[in-house]
């Protein structure tokens, strides 16, 4: 898609709560809008750099040998309560605040659990 055909609505200047210049940059450019403190949406042009940024580093990676994997947001309490990091809450599960719980599981798992031979 043309960048001709994104409704981007740029600012000549930038926002008074815009502190760091790349936040300034990229508000003015459009890429982003704040929805809330510290909740941003990334517009067309901005979702568009993500995603070229993603390609380069998987090329990277993949080039490396790496393997790439994907975690949800959600986390249930029990992980969080095994590494005693789980405050007193009345929800069975959490937004991920940090990866480093899931990550123990899933290399824990993957360690435990043979591989099969084909």
């Amino acid at each position: 898609m043309k960048a001709s055909r994104f409704h981007i609505a740029t600012l000549r200047e930038a926002p008074a709560d815009a502190e760091v210049i790349s936040h300034q940059l990229m508000t003015r450019a459009g890429m982003i809008r704040k929805l809330a403190g510290g909740i941003y949406n990334y517009m067309p042009m901005g979702l568009r750099v993500i995603r070229k940024i993603e390609a380069i580093i998987r090329e990277e990676m993949e080039a490396a040998g790496a393997i790439e994997l994907l975690m949800p947001l959600v986390q249930p309490a029990e992980l969080w309560m095994e590494s005693q990091r789980w405050q007193k809450c009345p929800t069975s599960a959490c937004l991920m605040p940090t990866i480093e719980s899931l990550s123990a599981w899933v290399l824990l798992f993957a360690l435990l659990l043979p591989i099969p031979v084909l």
